[in-house]
């Protein structure tokens, strides 16, 4: 496993469960794209390895695409006593925290309109009612450098929205009418490749910037 890849999954694992040891982690994966599946799979294998009871649920979209069939694949090769299904929660649910990897654009909207229509809006509206934390990362969509504008920033917007509510997105920063910091410790959870988009007034530490060019990620600024 690459090192900026397994840090990245370390602290995915200590945000999940930062206030309790080895409770069980519902995974909801969402999206049709099956290029963002092995960070997916990468992460269930770290927490399992860490020993923490996983359960997958398919969103209705990804149930009919490759990703299924991906997810179907590896499961068999390499956890095929991992339980899944694609039903939405009940009243009731024995989970300790909520892991939302690679999220799609749709359920990101969905939540931040309250629109508790689909599998991942409905599980994330369940750990909101009863307080269990959300950890949320990005599928590649939401950094696509062709991505228009407008979109974009209503993006960025149904990100802040989650964030307000306490859905953390590690290594994801969003715009503010005031002045924000970013750290080293921010960028050490960003992956390796990928974009950031800090907004006009975040500042970002000498530091940072170094890791920034260290890690090949590509800064776009307002």
């Amino acid at each position: 496993m690459q090192p900026d890849l397994s840090n990245r999954l370390d602290r995915i694992i200590d945000l999940l469960l930062v206030r309790q040891r080895q409770g069980m982690v519902r995974v909801v994966i969402t999206g049709t794209d099956p290029r963002v599946l092995p960070e997916t799979l990468a992460a269930l294998e770290a927490l399992s390895q860490a020993g923490y009871g996983l359960r997958v649920t398919l969103s209705h979209s990804a149930s009919l695409s490759a990703v299924y069939g991906a997810f179907q694949c590896w499961r068999e090769r390499f956890a095929p006593e991992l339980l899944y299904d694609t039903r939405m929660p009940q009243a009731e649910e024995e989970y300790s925290e909520l892991f939302l990897p690679a999220i799609s654009g749709n359920s990101l909207a969905k939540i931040a309109l309250c629109l508790s229509d689909n599998v991942a809006s409905a599980w994330a509206f369940h750990a909101l009612c009863h307080g269990r934390k959300i950890i949320v990362t990005l599928g590649d969509e939401f950094t696509r450098a062709a991505l228009p504008e407008a979109m974009r920033e209503q993006l960025h917007r149904y990100i802040a929205t989650l964030k307000s509510w306490g859905i953390v997105f590690p290594g994801v920063t969003t715009q503010s009418k005031g002045k924000q910091l970013i750290s080293l410790a921010d960028i050490r959870q960003q992956p390796a490749g990928t974009a950031l988009r800090p907004g006009r007034n975040v500042l970002i530490t000498p530091a940072a910037q170094d890791e920034i060019r260290r890690r090949h990620i590509i800064l776009y600024k307002d």
